[in-house]
């Protein structure tokens, strides 16, 4: 009987302890100290270069304080917690920072720690291009170098940017960047390779301060607007044939008439304040079998022979990759040209096998060749 009561004794303890630890790791339940309960989480709602914008989604802010520190100091300096959103200004740029809950007059007690950064500028002037930005988007190119006038910066901070790939955010390319008279200096992605070609990718830009994480920048009062370069592959591409047509009689004569699709850089000056204009292109078409080399120049309008650069709208704002509302470096999406037959034996343009390349070229003395494009006369 004696050995019942204290098996009884011994199970009572026991449920009683599982009960209480049960009770203790209910992770919903609200943290209390001193009378003064946490029912709620701090939430960071936005973070700029010189302002973060908190909030307290408990039912009581009573005897509440957001505290706030640089990483590394001791103390934290207390704010009011409003009914809404309390914005904490006056904060360094690139700098980190942590927030918490502390009980008023109790600065021993605190809730969860949690880590802001802060953004390294707030708004910013391009100054190495005419093109305007579109909401969040703004203008590049491989390798081009952007000079930033920002509104703020913090030259002593252990600061680097990044380019982090829209599509593929695990790709991330370091920025190299200066700070010089109030401009911030630094250079976009230089290569992407050769194959296959692309016109253009989507960059966030991003920072990382002392070594933390990637953070990408974002708009002021948009804290889910990032800044996006548009970065364009300026090197001009043919793509393909679009039709190749023997023409037996214009004028009396035979001419072939081709069309080449691709990204072909834009020949007229947009109001639209485009970074790059062509004038000029000339078409380097190469026989096969004996090396004849065609040279053919733009505009060139001879009887039945031409040659033009077209622009092909639907192609260019139906596509759902381009950033409508901006200007596109490679707004000519097709070379045609008429030309006319040859037999003759130093200058044969007849059915064979051919290549073409068309060089661009500006009044300043710039050249960007396109890629060597094989295709077959009928």
């Amino acid at each position: 009987m004696k050995k019942q009561f204290l098996n009884s004794i011994t199970l009572l303890i026991v449920f009683s302890l599982l009960f209480y630890s049960c009770s203790s790791s209910d992770d919903s339940s609200p943290e209390d100290q001193g009378g003064v309960t946490i029912d709620g989480k701090l939430i960071i709602k936005r973070v700029d270069a010189n302002t973060v914008v908190l909030e307290y989604d408990g039912t009581s802010a009573n005897k509440l304080s957001y505290g706030i520190r640089k990483t590394g100091e001791q103390t934290f300096e207390k704010k009011s917690v409003s009914s809404v959103e309390t914005h904490i200004t006056e904060l360094i740029p690139a700098q980190q920072y942590e927030v918490t809950l502390l009980a008023t007059g109790d600065t021993d007690f605190k809730s969860e720690i949690k880590t802001v950064i802060t953004q390294p500028f707030n708004t910013f002037e391009d100054q190495s291009t005419k093109v305007e930005p579109f909401g969040e988007l703004f203008y590049s190119e491989i390798g081009f170098n952007h000079q930033l006038k920002t509104d703020v910066f913090n030259e002593n901070a252990n600061l680097k940017f990044f380019f982090v790939h829209k599509d593929n955010e695990n790709e991330k390319i370091e920025s190299v960047h200066t700070y010089t008279n109030g401009i911030l200096t630094f250079e976009a992605p230089k290569d992407w390779g050769s194959e296959p070609y692309e016109e253009l990718r989507y960059y966030y830009l991003s920072y990382q301060v002392d070594g933390g994480d990637i953070t990408k920048i974002s708009q002021p009062e948009f804290p889910e607007s990032y800044i996006t370069f548009v970065v364009y592959n300026p090197t001009p591409h043919i793509t393909k044939v679009e039709s190749i047509e023997k023409i037996e009689n214009c004028g009396g004569n035979t001419y072939y008439k081709l069309k080449f699709d691709g990204f072909f850089i834009n020949n007229l000056e947009f109001e639209l304040r485009n970074h790059r204009y062509f004038k000029s292109s000339t078409a380097f078409i190469t026989r096969d079998d004996d090396n004849t080399e065609f040279i053919i120049e733009e505009e060139r309008i001879s009887g039945c022979q031409y040659y033009n650069r077209d622009i092909f709208k639907e192609e260019i704002y139906l596509d759902p990759k381009q950033p409508f509302g901006m200007h596109r470096l490679h707004t000519n999406r097709r070379i045609s040209m008429q030309q006319l037959e040859s037999t003759t034996t130093d200058a044969k343009f007849t059915s064979g096998s051919y290549k073409i390349r068309i060089v661009f070229s500006n009044d300043a003395g710039d050249f960007y060749d396109t890629n060597t494009f094989s295709f077959t006369l009928p």
